[in-house]
């Protein structure tokens, strides 16, 4: 008999938990929308109402950026457009799109010059070990 002792312990334990955690562990799978080897993707729920709350869109856009570095450069983008006190949105949107679209030129600038002096940097690599 001693050699039930540990498994009915862990089977009593289990029941209890069970019985403790029925309600969030119940909300939990109501939420599940995928179970993988990664885990549990569920979806958020407001806190009382039983609403679903989906993030929006740009939300989930803006997530898929998310790193240090970038979040710094955006809160001091911000602090710029409050100094300048662009604050109304049509101005504020115009500014940002000119802003990006300054920068995609300017990648396309620093595209062509890299392959303008990149093929010759590599010619000169070429030509320095004996081609």
């Amino acid at each position: 008999m001693e050699f039930l002792a540990w498994p009915g312990v862990v089977l009593i334990l289990g029941i209890i938990a069970i019985l403790v955690f029925k309600q969030p562990f119940t909300r939990l799978l109501d939420r599940a929308q995928k179970i993988g080897k990664s885990g549990i993707e569920t979806t958020t729920v407001a806190q009382g109402s039983g609403v679903e709350v989906k993030p929006s869109p740009a939300d989930e856009l803006l997530k898929a950026f998310d790193n240090a570095l970038l979040l710094q450069r955006e809160n001091f983008i911000q602090a710029e457009l409050e100094r300048l006190q662009i604050n109304s949105g049509p101005d504020r949107e115009r500014v940002l799109i000119r802003l990006l679209a300054g920068l995609a030129v300017v990648q396309g600038f620093e595209r062509t010059y890299t392959l303008i002096w990149g093929s010759q940097i590599f010619a000169l690599q070429f030509l320095n070990f004996g081609g």
